[in-house]
Order: structure tokens, then C-alpha cells, then sequence
């Protein structure tokens, strides 16, 4: 290490905190404040804030900002035009600078490790002297309110008019960013001390889930160094990790009965943490069993429940269950709940279920089984519980936080987008590692940087673990779902909450105890058009409105009678499409302008609408107000057969529930297919998990390189790799 080097390593670690207040969306910043814990600075530029600091000079500044990415489109050019960024050091996740690397300062994106407005934050973390202020009398004072039909104050477009006029020294506006950068530097503050970590550990949790991870590995090591192990590094390691990670499914969503009139609305309390409490967890050496050995296995296992492990087998379910027990995600990627002849990979605890409800095991070819069992969770849970239930304010958010974020951790994907200087080809070329050279000649800007995708040896990556967990919780939801069916009708679920006819019994009803259903509302009239796509009406008149993908200023405008209308479309089955809006502009990401070399302020206009060629989950009769499963067989007589022509046709059906996926394949028919890829060409690990339906639907061997296809549709390259992985996501 250089001695420059070292003493930039010595340096202490700064908190700082910035807010930037701009012209509307795509306007300009007129005014920017600076928060360092003691002393608070404000200026009209970011220019001028940089000159401030040269007084940190001694010390490694962290600046947290809230929403980073759209902040830095604001500062970027004088950011990248005065100081030199390091984009090998920098992080970015699904597309979003989560830090910024320069020389001068490092930016932090404290929206990924505290998720919620920064209002919503002050609320919870029970801040009064800092507060983000409220401006709606303001606004209505000084003449900025802009009133829906009704009379009610549109929040949103009068913050809008009142960011796009006010005058840049305005003493309201000053207080406003002021409080914004006070409160966020105290609840960080809060966050550390809580925590029990110091700022150096703080900055190098980018994200909650890390945060939660670092409280793991410090404060119950024993239980850490149990469960991250190295038995997944290495060829073989990785082979198995990758049978393993076959088991892992998400949340049961689905809907049963399209309109409900009269039942409850009931969540579980705190489904992960309760199951990562009481539940044991495989630990120690994973085995590879094949044919007779895992056989022989699974009937011992039965007996004794000694150890445990994931099997890759054949089920037959009957096809008259009305509730199946096993996910299966089908070709485009959607998880369901069929029926029929399966095949795959599960846990052993959910194959036990589904025998114990009626379905049949009839081949049985690999488990990965692990002989002991642990406790991993239950100390952590436990403190984490107690710390939310006798606590208010900041400590029960962030014990909240702490809790729901660990388990996928344990089940991320090792392969992420990598960006880094132009000098690191030389070591990526020498690893054989492909990489694309971005070039940036807009925004006063002349630039290069890398992108690659970079591998994580970290080990406390253990799919299994995340598998556990998610089947464990499927379960509990499972056994909820059929008792309610056998009372009454079920209406819907998703991962954690049903909606039903009947009351559940009294026994598993509390608003606080972890793995008891709380009642979140009576209702007098539900309609459940698709997962995630939703609406209630309670007994005391409370409205509850849910659509999956839609901004929250166009949510605002949904209704309650808007489902109802939806619902008749549906049971008339003559349209194709229902539309919700269009016309709706947002800024594009930070890494997407800079990747495509055009300006930051670029926008995106969006459009939603619900297809009703959509193959939902389950089959719906909406005129009839009834579902059953789909029937999927693997394996026997009826087996599925699909060359690439028939699936084409069955893939008009499987579209995403919006239009994103549509406009994709009319820039396929515009610019022609996307090429295959093939081991050694930089985005194979992640093509290779793309579903059958993507890969069949968008590629072809004589297509186009995925970047120049990227570059020429218009799309930012991790952003399109990202829709094709959620296009396989239940």
C-alpha cells in the first residue's frame, strides 16, 4: 500500500447530511443545504457547497442524501467536473447509485437503507425539534394550493407549484431544506446508536438488509459462524448451490373468489421473524444423495425428522384439490399452485406437507441433506421482538427493519453489475472477464467508465437458508387458507394475509403476538381482480386500494367504483384490455442517462393498463365468481408438449400484468430479436436464469448483441436484464 494510500485510510470518517430543492422535476436547483452535525450551510449551488468542502479536507466525508439518485442528476456534472469519481468503489444496485465514490466526499443513498419519505421517517423515529416541516398552510397562505374536485387540497401538484416558484430566500423554504438535513443526520445518528455500531460500520451497510446482516455478524456470531460457511465455494460448491437455490420460491399470491361480500381482512404478525424463531434451520456439511441413497433418506427422515434438506422429485397432486401445497413456477416465470404431474426441487418440510395432504411422491432422484438442525434465529428474533413490542419511535422501526430484512440476504444472487474505471480493463482482461466501455459526452461531460458483472464470494450467501424460510412461511399460510376454506370462502392471499368469509377462531387472533393473525379490517365488499390488484371496502368506511406498479399520484386518482367497473368489464369477457392511464412522466435513473449519454433530466413516459389475456395464477370465472388451479404435468401421459411455435401462441396469454413487457416485444419487432448467449459472453449467468417464455420470446441466435439491442431500443442495459428477471419472479 502507498503511503498516500495509507493516510487517506487513517483518515476519520465525517457524517454529513444534503438536500437539494429544484425547479420541479426536471428543472434546476435554485437552493442547497449542508448539514455536518454542528453546523449547517446553505447556498443557491451546488458549486458552492464544494468550496465548503475544503474545510473537510482532513477527514473522509460521508453525505448521506435521501433519494439519492435523483439529487445527483441535479449535481452530477459539477460533481464529476470538479472532483474525480471512482466508479470501482461505487455502488450500484438494480440500476440505482446507492454510493457515489469521489475524492472530496462519498454519497450515500439513505432512501436503500431507511426505506420511506423522510417525513414518514420523522413520524416513526419520533422527531419533534427537526421534523421535515408540513408546508400545506404555507401553500394555502401565500397563494401555492392548487384543490381537487372535491374541495381537498392536492398535495402533490401545490408542492409542485410551490417548488416551481418560491423564491430562492424564502424563509419558510430555508427552514424546510434545513430541517430536512437536521432530521435526517439525527435519525442516523439514532440508527448507530441503536444499533451499537459506529459511522465506519454504518457506511459500509449501503442497504437495510446489510445493515440488518452486519447486527447479525457482530452481536450473535455464534449463530453467524454457524450458518455462513464456505461448503457453497468452488466448482462443486457452487453445483450444489445452484440445485439448492432451485427450492427457492417466493409468496403464495393468489386470488380465490373475485368478489367478496361480508368477511375479514387478516394479517399474520411478522411471518418471517416468527418462523425464523421457531424453526430449526439446516447447518454444517451439505450431502449429495442420488436415486436410492435420497430415497432411503427421505423415508428415514419422515420417521425421525433428524437433519434436513431440499429434493429433487416427482408429485403427483390430485387434480381435484382445491388448495394445492406446492409452488411451480410455469414457463413465464409466475409462481403457481397446480395440480397435475410436477416435477422440481422443495424443501423437505413442504414435501411433508403435501404428502400429509394428499399428494403422492413417485420418483425421487437428489437431495442435498444437511444432518443437523439449529436454532440460528431465535436469540436474534427474540431480542429484536421484545426491543419492538416495549419500545415506540425509532427503536421500533428500526427493530422492525432489522427483523424483516436478514432472511434474504442468505438468498440473494451472487452475480451484480459492476462499474468501474477505464484502468481495470487491463485486470478484467487477464481474468477473461467481458466488460462494455461506456462512453458520456452530454452535460458538459466527457467521460469513460466500465460495466462488468462481478461475482460475490461472501459467506454468508446460503440459499438454502432463504429457502427455509419462504417454505416454512408458505406453510403457516397454507394451513391458514385451507381451515378458512373449510369455515367459508377465501377470497385472496399474498405471502402474509387472507381475506375471508369466516372469522378465524379466537385463539389465533392478536395485534401484537409474532405468528397470530391481527384483523386489519371487517370488510363489507372486496374485489380481487388479479394479485396485487385490488380493493376494499370496510364496515366503518375505509377505503383500501391496491395496484401493483402504479405511481402514487395515479393511485391517488383510482376508486373504489373503478374496481367495480373493472369487475363487470371482466365478467363480460369481451375486452382485451382494461386501461388505467397513460401519459404519466418520470426521470429516468441516474446510471440509465449516464449509460445511454444523454441528459439527466431525461424523461420516461409511462402507461399501465390490465390484460386480460393475462393466464392468471389460478383460472378465473369472474362471471361466476369462482377460481380452480391450473393442471401442469411434467412428467406421464398428459405431459406438457410445447415446441417454440405453440409456446409462442400460449406466450400471448403470459404477459407481465402490464405493458412494459408489450412494449418490449414491439421494439423486438422494430429492431429484431436479441441474440443467445453463450457461456463465456458477460451476461450468461444472468441469461441462463431468465424463464423459458423470455428467452423463447425475445431471443434468437442470429439477433442482435444484448447492448447494441439495449443502446438502440432506447433501454439501459441493467434495466432491461432487470425486467427479464422479473419477468420470472412469482
Amino acid at each position: 500500500m502507498s503511503k498516500k494510500a495509507k493516510k487517506e485510510r487513517q483518515k476519520s470518517a465525517k457524517l454529513l447530511t444534503l438536500d437539494t430543492e429544484t425547479r420541479g422535476l426536471t428543472g434546476d436547483v435554485f437552493r442547497v443545504g449542508l448539514f455536518d452535525g454542528e453546523n449547517y450551510y446553505v447556498a443557491n449551488t451546488f458549486d458552492e457547497i464544494m468550496n465548503i468542502f475544503e474545510q473537510y479536507k482532513e477527514y473522509e466525508c460521508h453525505v448521506y442524501v435521501h433519494n439519492l439518485d435523483f439529487d445527483l442528476g441535479k449535481i452530477a456534472t459539477t460533481l464529476f467536473t470538479r472532483d474525480k469519481v471512482c466508479f470501482a468503489k461505487s455502488i450500484f444496485i438494480n440500476g440505482n447509485v446507492v454510493t457515489l465514490h469521489a475524492d472530496s466526499m462519498i454519497l450515500h443513498d439513505s432512501l436503500r437503507l431507511l426505506p420511506g419519505t423522510l417525513e414518514k421517517l420523522c413520524k416513526d423515529f419520533g422527531l419533534t425539534d427537526n421534523a421535515k416541516k408540513d408546508l400545506s398552510e404555507i401553500m394555502i397562505e401565500q397563494g401555492y394550493a392548487i384543490y381537487n374536485k372535491d374541495g381537498s387540497l392536492n398535495k402533490r401538484k401545490s408542492l409542485g407549484n410551490y417548488f416551481e416558484n418560491v423564491p430562492a430566500d424564502d424563509p419558510v423554504l430555508n427552514e424546510y431544506l434545513e430541517f430536512d438535513c437536521r432530521s435526517l443526520h439525527e435519525i442516523l445518528s439514532i440508527v448507530m446508536e441503536i444499533a451499537e455500531i459506529d459511522l465506519e460500520t454504518l457506511v459500509k451497510c449501503p442497504t437495510t438488509a446489510s445493515l440488518s446482516m452486519r447486527v447479525f455478524k457482530e452481536q450473535y456470531s455464534e449463530s453467524y459462524d454457524l450458518v455462513a460457511t464456505h461448503w457453497y465455494t468452488g466448482e462443486w460448491g457452487r453445483f450444489l448451490e445452484d440445485h439448492v437455490r432451485l427450492s427457492y420460491y417466493g409468496g403464495r399470491t393468489e386470488v380465490f373468489t373475485p368478489h367478496l361480500q361480508n368477511g375479514f381482512h387478516l394479517d399474520v404478525n411478522s411471518l418471517y421473524p416468527y418462523v425464523m424463531k421457531i424453526a430449526k434451520f439446516p447447518v454444517g456439511y451439505p450431502n449429495l444423495l442420488k436415486d436410492g441413497q435420497a430415497e432411503k433418506k427421505w423415508k428415514h427422515w419422515k420417521r425421525r425428522a433428524v437433519g434436513g434438506g431440499v429434493m429433487w422429485c416427482r408429485v403427483d397432486v390430485p387434480e381435484d384439490m382445491y388448495l394445492p401445497v406446492l409452488p411451480k413456477r410455469d414457463p413465464s416465470g409466475k409462481l403457481l399452485f397446480p395440480v397435475g404431474k410436477l416435477e422440481g426441487v422443495w424443501t423437505l418440510p413442504e414435501l411433508l406437507e403435501a404428502e400429509r395432504n394428499g399428494c403422492t411422491i413417485e420418483a425421487i432422484y437428489q437431495m442435498v441433506y444437511w444432518e443437523r438442525m439449529e436454532y440460528i434465529f431465535k436469540e436474534f428474533v427474540e431480542h429484536f421482538e421484545v426491543l419492538k413490542k416495549t419500545s415506540k419511535g425509532a427503536k421500533k422501526v428500526f427493530a422492525k427493519l432489522v427483523q424483516n430484512s436478514l432472511y434474504g440476504k442468505f438468498g440473494m444472487n451472487r452475480k451484480r453489475t459492476s462499474y468501474g474505471d477505464m484502468n481495470e480493463r487491463y485486470e478484467l482482461d487477464e481474468k477473461e472477464i467481458p466488460y462494455r466501455v461506456h462512453k458520456h459526452n452530454n452535460n458538459g461531460l466527457q467521460m469513460e467508465f466500465i460495466e462488468y458483472l462481478s461475482e460475490s464470494n461472501a459467506m454468508y450467501i446460503q440459499p438454502h437458508i432463504a429457502s427455509y424460510v419462504t417454505a416454512y412461511a408458505r406453510i403457516l399460510l397454507y394451513r391458514a387458507l385451507k381451515e378458512q376454506h373449510a369455515k367459508g370462502e377465501i377470497a385472496y392471499c399474498d405471502t402474509d394475509s387472507i381475506a375471508c368469509s369466516a372469522e378465524m377462531d379466537k385463539s389465533m387472533i392478536d395485534d401484537d403476538e409474532y405468528g397470530k393473525w391481527a384483523l386489519e379490517g371487517v370488510i363489507k365488499e372486496g374485489i380481487f381482480l388479479q394479485p396485487k390488484f385490488y380493493a376494499e371496502e370496510y364496515e366503518n368506511g375505509k377505503k383500501v386500494i391496491r395496484a401493483k406498479g402504479i405511481p402514487r399520484d395515479k393511485m391517488e386518482e383510482l376508486s373504489f367504483e373503478n374496481y367495480k367497473e373493472w369487475l363487470e368489464i371482466m365478467k363480460e369477457g369481451e375486452q382485451e384490455r382494461i386501461h388505467i392511464f397513460d401519459g404519466h412522466k418520470s426521470r429516468k435513473k441516474f446510471s440509465t442517462t449516464l449509460k445511454a449519454d444523454e441528459h439527466f433530466d431525461t424523461q420516461r413516459e409511462m402507461k399501465k393498463s390490465i390484460n386480460l389475456l393475462l393466464e392468471q395464477k389460478r383460472i378465473i370465472d369472474y362471471k361466476n365468481n369462482v377460481t380452480r388451479p391450473h393442471a401442469r404435468y411434467d412428467y406421464g401421459e398428459k405431459k406438457d408438449q410445447m415446441d417454440y411455435i405453440e409456446y409462442q401462441e400460449y406466450e400471448k396469454k403470459l404477459n407481465d400484468m402490464y405493458d412494459d413487457v408489450d412494449d418490449i416485444k414491439e421494439l423486438v419487432d422494430e429492431f429484431g430479436y436479441i441474440k443467445c448467449m453463450q457461456t463465456g459472453d458477460m451476461y450468461y449467468e444472468e441469461y441462463k436464469h431468465f424463464p423459458r417464455s423470455v428467452r423463447s420470446k425475445y431471443f434468437r441466435k442470429t439477433g442482435i448483441a444484448i447492448d447494441v439491442w439495449a443502446e438502440a431500443a432506447g433501454w439501459e442495459l441493467n434495466e432491461l436484464l432487470e425486467e427479464f428477471r422479473l419477468m420470472g419472479v412469482k
